[in-house]
């Protein structure tokens, strides 16, 4: 299958996305670097942010290898809509107050960061969800400082991820891979 555009993403450009849905939430800044070939698809920062607070029996029995599945969900989710090469993913920061049910939280937060950081725009997802705010800049400023108003920004109410069929791809964290 060929790729409409073969130009990858800069890695200059760092994306910051925050999903609300009430008292729940999820907070996630990345990067994206070279084209994926293989191995992790997602990469920790060395000075990275990972602090997810579980909010019920299950979710605060998961650890960074499962809220990272829904990032990979999400970018595999945004590389095969968007039809954009696929790229390694660098992430400073993923953190929140989440119960194992708001998985596709992170998921269309890893999309949402991707597509604005194409310059694209992902097809309509239901709109059952979330508050999303989503601040970009060049990598180096400081991501916990809210948006000014040079900064692109955006805020929108989005819902889950579309149902789709098991299609081979799998996390890309701690062991596991992601399959081309």
């Amino acid at each position: 299958m060929l790729m409409q555009s073969q130009l990858l993403i800069s890695p200059d450009k760092l994306s910051i996305v925050q999903l609300n849905t009430g008292e729940y939430w999820v907070r996630l800044a990345l990067w994206m670097t070279h084209e994926f070939t293989g191995g992790d698809l997602v990469r920790f920062a060395h000075d990275a942010t990972v602090s997810v607070e579980g909010m019920d029996k299950l979710s605060s029995s998961y650890n960074r290898t499962n809220w990272v599945s829904g990032v990979t969900s999400g970018a595999l989710y945004a590389f095969r809509t968007l039809r954009i090469p696929r790229q390694c993913m660098v992430l400073t920061e993923l953190s929140g107050r989440l119960r194992a049910s708001d998985m596709d939280a992170v998921a269309n937060g890893a999309a949402i960061a991707i597509a604005k950081l194409a310059d694209k725009e992902l097809p309509q997802l239901p709109t059952e969800g979330c508050t999303i705010q989503a601040q970009f800049s060049e990598r180096g400023q400081p991501i916990s400082s809210p948006p000014s108003r040079e900064e692109p920004t955006f805020s929108s109410r989005v819902g889950l991820l579309p149902d789709r069929e098991h299609d081979g791809t799998a996390g890309a964290v701690d062991g596991s891979r992601a399959k081309l």
